[in-house]
């Protein structure tokens, strides 16, 4: 968010339930700061819901950052084992939260 209000740019990040190895000519890759991934743990997001029936499965995940101090937004959910945590992305102000199952 801060990067993208300083430099008056979007700013994205994407983040990755498994690392991919091999991209096509489609794939647009992101500077080496702005990806995430991991092999291990699970993603789920919803557009706006906090109800955990709402969360669909995914690969991979952008998240968009403008220069106004919005956001893509959304709530995305990280699972591994038994541990899961959410990350809420306010639409309108850009701001993150964070909470792990024994918040909740």
């Amino acid at each position: 968010r801060r990067n993208a209000i300083v430099s008056g740019q979007v700013s994205s990040i994407e983040l990755r339930a498994q690392d991919v190895q091999t991209t096509d000519a489609n794939t647009i890759q992101p500077h080496a700061g702005n990806l995430w991934s991991s092999d291990s743990i699970s993603l789920a997001f919803s557009a706006d819901d906090r109800r955990e029936a709402d969360y669909e499965p995914i690969d991979s995940l952008v998240v968009s950052f403008y220069p106004e101090g919005g956001t893509t937004g959304g709530r995305l959910r990280l699972s591994q084992e038994t541990q899961r945590a959410w990350v809420a992305i306010d639409s309108f102000t850009g701001r993150i939260t964070v909470s792990r199952e024994d918040e909740r």
